[in-house]
């Protein structure tokens, strides 16, 4: 289930690191807000340190960011061994943009760690902005950068630096 990003400051400002993560295991996408075109881009995301793509530009924090964990739905669809993220009702990770395709893309956890594969979508997935092909897995790591279609983009974490992220300074000032 999607929440917003101050479920999570909270959750975090109220538990030491092994209880957060005890609680909360699984690996999550942020999801950042829209592209505004008319406002200018702001401060760095976090860069990976594992040789990734360069840093991205976000909007400042507030609480129209969301976290989606990568967790089958209880009621979801025949695509057993994928998460799914998409635009209709029944994925994992439902994406509420036009321009993201009803069944987008699929995470899948596989020998050489999380994976995406994009679903033949009509705009693209892309990772740290390299867009995959459809017919490919591509591994991804925690901080890693995920976009589907042209305007939704998202950071992928594992729960630790899921943690270190909520606790930086700017999460903080913006909720607690």
């Amino acid at each position: 289930m999607i929440k917003r990003l101050s479920h999570y400051a909270q959750e975090a400002d109220e538990h030491h690191w092994p209880s957060f993560v005890a609680k909360y295991p699984d690996y999550v996408l942020v999801i950042l807000p829209a592209e505004d075109p008319d406002e200018p881009d702001v401060s760095p995301f976090l860069t990976t340190d594992h040789g990734g793509a360069n840093p991205t530009s976000r909007p400042p924090i507030n609480d129209n960011y969301r976290v989606g964990p990568l967790m089958k739905r209880a009621d979801s669809h025949p695509f057993n061994l994928f998460i799914t993220v998409g635009r209709a009702g029944n994925n994992d990770i439902v994406l509420r943009d036009i321009e993201v395709s009803k069944i987008h893309a699929f995470f899948e956890m596989a020998s050489e760690g999380w994976t995406v594969r994009d679903g033949n979508s009509k705009n693209g997935t892309f990772v740290n902005e390299n867009r995959i092909p459809s017919d490919a897995k591509t591994v991804v790591r925690s901080t890693d950068t995920v976009k589907f279609g042209p305007a939704v983009g998202a950071v992928f974490f594992n729960s630790a630096d899921f943690y270190q992220f909520l606790r930086s300074t700017e999460v903080i000032e913006a909720f607690l």
